[in-house]
């Protein structure tokens, strides 16, 4: 008995001695072969600024700051020259959704959506088992940030933080206002190469000239498809987000409620249930290339700590079934309940199209 005694005051030290070593090593989580219980129960993201930062959203960082050197540079002075109508329509648009953007991204980025269980008015009836407290019926617990959201929708990869009753309006107004912002410069490049094929290159490259001396016809149009080749696909997917939530406003659900329902639904369809069959019903309206998210199986999170107890994680349900309601790949946080019907784990992510479900 002395022995396993000692045995185990030699073995605390040393566990504390590595997580210490991880934490002073590494702001965020650790790999999964470096990951520790203990380590991962005291991590918690505060906002989408906490480390580490997602690779999708320092790519957005630079692809914004790309767009605003060119449309401050060329597009403006190019649009504002001409005295048209049209060049101040769209500068007001991207000036006004450039403002608009950097503000509503950085509030949907900074904020910390953790459930707020101390409030009366939110009933904090189910149980998290790995905050380990009790939270409002609508939170869900993400992984990524290891803590409860509040009304969780999704967790964004491109402002590194998840999506909840706290910051859902930011992020619909980041949206909005980031299509505009390169809806805008896309405009100013069809109008630029649709001058230069109408009116000819001299007279475009004259244009130019009033604000640019030196440059000649083909500097005028590489610029142009520049702009126009970086920012129409970035038009087109963010339009593709936009319209897939104002879907979703329309049906009153959020994006973990849309997935959960429809992943149920195309089982439910397989074995022809009729209740199956209805709730699937709801979402067939919806072409399947606007679904915009990453599908990950509990597979890919076999190096994540498991609960307390050791047991292993449950199956997901529907939220609201009064069942077990999962998030990025298996977090309890209700209590349980028999008869519920499962279905796989999965991550929900905006933003990285990697994978998707047939």
């Amino acid at each position: 008995m002395t022995a396993r005694s000692n045995g185990s005051s030699d073995a605390s030290p040393d566990l504390a001695v590595v997580a210490r070593e991880l934490r002073a090593a590494k702001d965020g989580p650790p790999s999964s072969r470096d990951l520790t219980k203990e380590w991962y129960e005291k991590w918690v993201r505060k906002n989408g600024f906490s480390k580490p930062l997602s690779r999708l959203q320092l790519l957005s960082w630079m692809t914004f700051a790309v767009d605003v050197a060119l449309g401050a540079v060329i597009s403006l002075p190019i649009l504002l020259s001409d005295g048209q109508w049209y060049g101040w329509v769209i500068s007001l648009l991207w000036t006004g959704s450039a403002v608009l953007t950097l503000v509503s991204t950085h509030r949907a980025t900074a904020c910390d959506p953790t459930d707020d269980s101390s409030a009366p008015s939110l009933g904090a009836t189910r149980f998290c088992h790995f905050c380990r407290r009790n939270v409002s019926t609508d939170a869900k617990h993400c992984r990524q940030c290891n803590k409860c959201i509040g009304d969780f929708d999704h967790h964004c990869e491109w402002l590194n933080n998840c999506i909840g009753r706290d910051n859902y309006f930011p992020f619909a107004c980041a949206t909005a206002s980031a299509f505009v912002f390169t809806a805008s410069l896309v405009a100013f490049s069809s109008v630029e190469i649709g001058r230069f094929v109408s009116e000819g290159s001299e007279v475009t490259v004259e244009r130019w000239r009033q604000v640019y001396t030196g440059v000649d016809d083909r500097a005028v149009l590489g610029i142009s498809v520049t702009i126009l080749l970086i920012n129409l696909p970035l038009t087109l997917c963010v339009l593709q987000l936009l319209s897939f939530h104002a879907f979703l406003a329309c049906k009153g659900l959020t994006t973990y409620e849309y997935i959960m329902y429809k992943l149920n639904g195309e089982q439910a369809e397989r074995s022809n249930p009729p209740q199956g069959r209805r709730v699937w019903s709801r979402f067939k309206a919806l072409p399947s290339v606007m679904d915009w998210f990453v599908f990950a199986g509990s597979s890919k999170r076999k190096g994540r700590p498991q609960e307390a107890s050791g047991s292993k994680r449950p199956s997901g349900s529907l939220k609201g079934s009064g069942g077990v309601a999962l998030v990025d790949g298996g977090s309890r946080c209700s209590s349980r309940s028999s008869g519920t019907r499962r279905v796989e784990p999965i991550e929900v992510v905006i933003g990285t199209p990697k994978r998707s479900v047939s």
